[in-house]
């Protein structure tokens, strides 16, 4: 981000393993070029804007998935099913357009993410 550029503050909170990641990314960048200053805030900025613009529609099943409140739903599919009066089928086919939406997350459930090795950086890209 350049000095003087508009700025809207949104403050987010990584997890630790993305503070991990944050930081291996800087230190490689660093490594590769001692002249690279990381600043987080216009680092992530780069990342959210390069995301929307090159992956956001191509993945955009992938975060539906990642984000999706599958309790929610089931609960309105519930709501719906009471009023419906054909309880089975209504739970029945939310039940699998769940699973459906569900299988299409990277971190599938429960699951927390694996940190990639970092012992071999260049396979990394």
């Amino acid at each position: 981000m350049q000095p003087g550029a508009d700025r809207e503050v949104l403050r987010v909170a990584l997890d630790r393993q993305a503070a991990q990641d944050f930081a291996q990314m800087a230190n490689r960048l660093k490594a590769q070029n001692p002249h690279v200053r990381v600043q987080p805030s216009a680092f992530v900025s780069f990342l959210v804007s390069d995301f929307f613009a090159t992956y956001f529609e191509k993945d955009f099943g992938i975060l539906v998935a990642e984000f999706f409140d599958a309790k929610s739903y089931h609960e309105a599919q519930l709501q719906q099913a009471k009023a419906q009066g054909d309880f089975e089928r209504v739970m029945a086919e939310s039940l699998v357009t769940i699973r459906k939406i569900k299988a299409r997350s990277r971190r599938k459930s429960g699951q927390k993410r694996k940190a990639k090795s970092s012992s071999n950086p260049e396979s990394a890209g």
